[in-house]
């Protein structure tokens, strides 16, 4: 499967559009499963999806190796979630997160770190959305609360050293 994903990125990256429909066909469930973890409604999730892969189209020469299509289809889909939930003004996001911490992780930690802490999903329902071990989600959740707290500590020893 993933050779002819290669092949149908290269042949898309000829302004072949049926190509892409055939991506489009191959992957859609995929992201639209993994949109619904993010967003509170089908509509929404609907929404992700269509914003998801207009961009990917939009886009689509800036992906330089066409074997990663798959990867780079997913971080699409999950800034495309957070950029809705972020315009959606929901005050229980800003809440819980704060966006420029989120920014500083890395994508895997800053997704897993998310559907935790914001969607309020538990460690094997992460693990099963995503396709990894509870351990590798546990470790990866732990990794971003410390680097959350290092960044916090740092603001805050920065911020006090100003005064």
């Amino acid at each position: 499967m993933h050779e002819k994903i290669k092949k149908l990125v290269m042949a898309v990256w000829n302004d072949d559009l049926d190509a892409f429909a055939v991506l489009y066909s191959m992957t859609c469930d995929n992201i639209y499963n993994y949109c619904k973890n993010f967003m509170k409604s089908n509509e929404d999730t609907e929404r992700a999806v269509i914003y998801t892969y207009s961009d990917a189209l939009n886009n689509i020469l800036q992906l330089t190796d066409p074997s990663l299509f798959e990867i780079w289809l997913l971080r699409i889909a999950f800034n495309t979630c957070y950029e809705m939930l972020l315009s959606s003004g929901d005050p229980d996001l800003y809440s819980r997160l704060n966006p420029e911490d989120l920014e500083a992780l890395p994508f895997v930690e800053k997704q897993i770190f998310f559907l935790h802490d914001y969607r309020q999903m538990e460690v094997d329902e992460i693990a099963s959305a995503l396709g990894l071990s509870k351990k590798k989600v546990k470790m990866y959740l732990e990794n971003a609360r410390h680097k959350i707290l290092e960044l916090k500590q740092e603001i805050a020893q920065y911020s006090h050293s100003n005064i």
